[in-house]
This record gives structure tokens, C-alpha cells and sequence, in this order.
């Protein structure tokens, strides 16, 4: 049965999902967050897990879900430090190290049996394939630190799927009622405990998870928001810049945390001199000296967005555009 997971498994999310949808995402510490089901589940035959996590620590291994709060007799758990997805099945260990490399990313791991096969895959390639028998795989209870179980799992993850013999239970967390308890379409219960809840607007692009698109007026609808330096003006859809400055001159607006990672995008949509860069504080990215749509990520030093022409300059932008890049918190 599956009454605790250490922390709860997720629902694959499609990676290449094209507009943002909203989700909350449960934090751990780590030391002790976990999740328990209230209505156990028995894994009695085939089955399958999957779980969307991003790891704030990739030096050990650490277990998804597990059998029972003192003992495990049967886990799954990520070795990050090895790049292994191990099974501890009735007393039998299965391992494969060396068969991917963890990042702090959001990373989809799909673990499944069919028969007596237990294939795992790590954003969607096979890592681990093991014979494991037929027998009930139970999962009860979240595992604790110590005689030789995995330590919690230090991160973030989004939903819960399980497919139990043909019959999916879905825990999305977008419907979270509160901070400690998430039921799904059954009202199976997960409670939580020492995790933190937050919610952000997603979406994956190249294997980052970004927030929503945060500058007002991106698309420079109207001459309003952004402040303006020498040479810019905003109009007719676009920001533009004449050439008159003598230094470099930025066009901003004050959005970003201090710190934090961004996406950056602009759209150069004409350019006849000198080169466009985006900045994030008083962080500049690559300098632009030609039409196209430019993205990169950037760490903010301060709370200024916006784009940056330098002394020659001339051309027009349009779609600046930041997005927040989730990862450790």
C-alpha cells in the first residue's frame, strides 16, 4: 500500500507544453517534509508512478516513496550523487548507477511494472530495467533518515499520478484547499507535513520551468510603464531607439527580485546601427546588432528590466518579455 510518500509523486508533465498553466508546487526541506495518504493504496499487480521533481541537492540519494516510517521493506528512491533509480523490493536491492545525470531542473521520472519487469525511465529514457518478481510491491509509509533508508527528499514537485492495475488516482495540486492537506477526485487525502505551498503561473521551455511573463506593457501597446532614456521612444507598437544618446541609454521598468534567474526576451525588429542587449539590474546579456527574437537567461543584481542601447544604437524593439527560471527556490 502507498499511505505515506516521502515526497508526493507527480503528474508527468508534458514537456513541451506551448501556454502556461497554473500549479502549486510543494517545497521540502529535505529533513522532515513528507506526505501521507490517508487511504492507503495496494500495489498488487502492475502499476505506475510519476513524478515531475527538481532537486535542491544532488549529493545523495533519496527516496520518493517507501514502506514504513521505521523500516523499508520496499522503496524507490533517486540517487543523485550516482545517477541511479533504485529499487529496495522485499529485501532485494536493485541499482544501476551511472545511467543519467541529476540536475536542479525539473526532471520527469516514470517508474513502472508490467509483469515482472520494473522499468524506470528518466525524462523519458530508459535507466533501469530490473526483474523483481511478481509479488505485492507495498509502499506504505514514508521513509526516515537512518538504518540505511534514504533521507527525505530535498525539492520541489508538482502532481501526483498513480496508475494502480489500470485504475489512475490523480492528486492535482492546483485544487489544494490548504497548506497541509490535498485531496484528489476521490477524496483520497494527502496530508503534508513541514512543506511549504506556493503557487506560480509555468511553463517548460528547454528544460527550464518559468514563471509567468512579468513585464507590463511587453508588447508596447501604448507609450505608458517604462522609463525611458535618451533616444527611446514608444510608439506604434514598438520601442524605439533614434541615436541621439551620447552613452548607453536603457529602457526599463523596476519588476525583478535581486538574485533571482530570468529569461530574457526581445525582439529586434529593425536595427541600422550599433547593438541592443537585454539587462536585469545592472546585469547586461549578449549584445544584439541584428533583427530576430533573442532569449537568454540572466541573473538579476538589482530590480531594473529592460533593454539596454549602447552608444550607436539605432533600430526598434518589441516583446521584451522576463520570465522568473524555477528552479531551486
Amino acid at each position: 500500500m502507498i499511505s505515506d510518500i516521502v515526497q508526493p509523486i507527480v503528474t508527468p508533465i508534458v514537456t513541451d507544453i506551448v501556454s502556461p498553466v497554473s500549479r502549486f508546487y510543494m517545497t521540502y526541506d529535505g529533513s522532515t517534509s513528507f506526505g501521507t495518504l490517508t487511504t492507503p493504496i495496494t500495489f498488487a499487480g502492475d502499476f505506475e508512478i510519476d513524478v515531475d521533481i527538481e532537486l535542491h541537492a544532488l549529493t545523495g540519494s533519496y527516496a520518493i516513496v517507501s514502506d514504513n516510517l521505521a523500516t523499508a521493506n520496499s522503496y524507490i528512491r533517486i540517487d543523485a550523487l550516482n545517477g541511479s533509480i533504485d529499487f529496495f523490493v522485499d529485501g532485494f536491492f536493485f541499482s544501476n548507477d551511472g545511467a543519467f545525470t541529476a540536475d536542479s531542473k525539473f526532471n520527469n521520472v516514470n517508474i513502472k511494472r508490467t509483469g515482472s519487469s520494473m522499468v524506470a525511465k528518466w525524462n523519458g529514457a530508459t535507466v533501469h530495467t530490473a526483474t523483481v518478481g511478481t509479488e505485492n510491491f507495498v509502499i506504505a509509509a514514508a521513509a526516515r533518515r537512518g538504518d540505511g533508508i534514504p533521507n527525505y527528499l530535498p525539492g520541489v514537485i508538482a502532481n501526483l499520478r498513480i496508475n494502480n492495475a489500470g485504475t489512475p488516482t490523480t492528486f492535482p495540486m492546483h485544487q489544494a484547499t490548504s497548506s497541509t492537506e490535498l485531496s484528489n477526485e476521490g477524496n483520497n487525502t494527502i496530508t503534508f507535513t513541514a512543506v511549504t505551498k506556493r503557487t506560480f503561473m509555468t511553463k517548460q521551455v528547454n528544460g527550464d520551468w518559468l514563471a509567468a511573463q512579468i513585464a507590463v506593457n511587453s508588447a508596447f501597446n501604448s507609450d505608458t510603464v517604462w522609463t525611458k532614456g535618451t533616444g527611446w521612444s514608444i510608439g506604434s507598437g514598438v520601442a524605439s531607439s533614434d541615436g541621439t544618446q551620447v552613452a548607453d541609454s536603457d529602457l526599463t521598468q523596476s519588476i525583478l527580485d535581486s538574485g533571482a534567474r530570468y529569461q530574457t526576451k526581445q525582439n529586434i525588429k529593425s536595427v541600422s546601427a550599433g547593438n541592443l542587449t537585454a539587462i536585469a539590474g545592472t546585469a547586461e546579456g549578449t549584445d544584439r546588432s541584428t533583427i530576430g527574437i533573442f532569449t537568454e537567461n540572466i541573473t538579476a543584481n538589482g530590480a531594473l528590466a529592460g533593454v539596454r542601447a549602447d552608444l550607436n544604437f539605432v533600430g526598434d524593439a518589441d516583446d521584451v518579455e522576463f520570465r522568473e527560471i524555477l528552479e531551486a527556490p
